[in-house]
């Protein structure tokens, strides 16, 4: 099969499922109630999926629906220094230094540059200023976390990555794992008009639901996310695939890339000490809070997953940092879909995430290629307003420009209408 086409997703196509949105889950970052519980020692915490790992947060309810009877251990009583974590939360998103007000990701990606800074000593002037200016160590060190709690023995890039680990297991409850498919209407419509005819479309996206590998399933379009499918059983039998290596681009199946990481995405640890890590990957019907408690059995080692699902990390960050090992794969697949395809599709991008809106328009500029940008913003499309592109270098689907803009939502539109545009651009 031909491959001539790439979609590109951004949040803005989970909306009509019901997933939240950006806004939304920021300002949840900052005023949203949680606590914390934690295992008295590292025996029971091996029971609570606790051991070596960040607190398990939930909200009052649900912390006092909690029945530890059934292993006969005993919890210590909720704490509550998530309003703590907050307000150092607001105090970083508030810094100066921010081009423009700051989401969940561009804060956490912040943290992130942070603490690699600590693990390095790096040289950065930016990030020792933000260092030696806004007092970080002070800041982490007021966070009230309950006496004698591991956090505050920690230097401060893991109490960082603490932080951020808070704000990944709000954005998790949040997410919903099968929710309605709505909005994908189109897509779905455009996917098969051209698998008919022969081409091999590839999937890009920022999002951590699980919509879009849901929706190629329930059309048997083949793809794969990269992921080896060698796969191992945990406590509870339920199936994992693991392994620390990507691979895309099979002979007959799509690729999908979901730059950002995934809700079904972990990291895990030995359980026997010997410190192995591996990625693990949870059926996308896995809900974050029992994929976290899982013990996957890899002999001769048990593996159980830490840290929240693996996301807010991402190949590349708002706060202009690349990451590296699996990452850097995902990235490296990200170039090589550009580099076959002739067009782009993307929808529901919102042109703040400079590493990629810049390897888009770079794609775009280039001879032989055409980006389809779909886009139904009531002011001016986002590609503009973040100044990724001028009037005069796009134009609609019958201009011939290189950069198509259509100004409607792609869960709006009809999907034949959709299937007719890129079939234009392709000929």
């Amino acid at each position: 099969m031909a491959e001539k086409i790439a979609f590109f997703l951004g949040s803005g196509c989970s909306r009509l499922s019901g997933q939240p949105m950006v806004g939304d889950l920021t300002s949840d970052m900052l005023t949203r109630e949680l606590y914390l519980i934690e295992a008295l020692d590292d025996q029971s915490a091996l029971h609570y999926g606790l051991d070596r790992s960040y607190p398990r947060w939930g909200t009052l309810e649900e912390l006092q629906a909690f029945d530890p009877i059934k292993t006969a251990e005993q919890l210590v009583p909720w704490r509550t220094p998530a309003a703590s974590i907050q307000a150092f939360l607001r105090y970083i998103s508030e810094l100066p230094s921010w081009r423009r007000e700051p989401n969940y990701e561009d804060v956490c990606g912040l943290l992130n540059v942070i603490a690699g800074a600590y693990r390095r000593s790096t040289n950065d002037p930016l990030i020792n200023r933000i260092l030696e200016e806004h007092h970080i160590v002070d800041k982490l060190a007021a966070i009230e976390f309950p006496p004698n709690h591991r956090y505050l023995k920690m230097d401060p890039a893991e109490q960082l990555m603490v932080i951020e680990d808070f704000v990944g297991w709000l954005v998790a409850k949040r997410i919903q794992i099968a929710p309605p498919l709505n909005g994908y209407e189109a897509f779905a419509f455009a996917v098969n008009g051209l698998r008919e005819r022969g081409y091999l479309s590839h999937f890009i996206t920022t999002n951590y639901d699980c919509n879009i590998e849901r929706l190629l399933t329930q059309m048997k379009v083949p793809f794969h996310d990269g992921f080896p499918s060698n796969r191992y059983l945990d406590d509870a039998g339920r199936s994992w695939r693991v392994g620390n290596h990507l691979a895309f681009f099979g002979a007959r199946s799509s690729a999908l890339m979901k730059l950002h990481g995934s809700i079904n995405w972990f990291r895990t640890h030995d359980m026997l000490g010997s410190d192995a890590g591996i990625f693990a990957v949870s059926d996308p019907q896995l809900s974050p809070e029992d994929g976290f408690k899982a013990s996957i059995h890899i002999p001769p080692c048990a593996f159980t997953s830490k840290h929240s699902p693996e996301m807010l990390r991402g190949s590349m960050s708002k706060a202009h940092v690349y990451a590296y090992g699996i990452y850097a794969e995902l990235f490296l697949a990200f170039e090589i879909a550009l580099s076959r395809a002739r067009l782009v599709v993307v929808a529901g991008f919102g042109w703040n995430d400079e590493g990629i809106a810049a390897r888009l328009m770079r794609f775009a500029q280039a001879e032989g290629k055409k980006l389809l940008i779909l886009d139904g913003s009531e002011a001016a499309p986002a590609v503009v307003a973040n100044n990724w592109t001028n009037p005069h270098f796009f134009g609609d689907v019958n201009d011939g420009t290189q950069v198509s803009i259509h100004r409607q939502h792609m869960s709006s539109m009809k999907g034949d209408e959709l299937l007719a545009m890129i079939s234009k651009l392709l000929d």
